[in-house]
């Protein structure tokens, strides 16, 4: 499967379940994606117990992704440069300023 589409779908989830968050839930971003995350799950798998095919196709999907590939390749500059973005540079030049 191509790993755009797949990165395209996880995207579009957590943006469903933080808009979910938002709306209804009013929690912090990490706690509500994370609630919503778990309930998900929960969701399908009591669904499996009554039909599995939803299930089966999320299992497909996960064995088709390559963790590293998608990790390393796609996201590992996306995360840098989020990280980047909450970097105190401030504090960063006066802890080099100590040196």
């Amino acid at each position: 499967m191509n790993y755009y589409l797949i990165i395209t779908g996880l995207i579009f989830l957590s943006a469903v379940f933080g808009y979910i968050n938002v709306q209804f839930l009013k929690l912090p971003i990490t706690i509500g994606l994370m609630l919503i995350t778990i309930l998900y799950t929960l969701g399908v798998l009591a669904l499996s117990y009554f039909n599995d095919t939803l299930l089966k196709v999320e299992v497909e999907f996960i064995q088709q992704i390559d963790f590293e590939k998608v990790l390393m390749d796609y996201m590992l500059s996306f995360l840098l440069f989020a990280g980047a973005l909450h970097a105190n540079f401030q504090e960063l030049k006066n802890s080099v300023g100590q040196l």
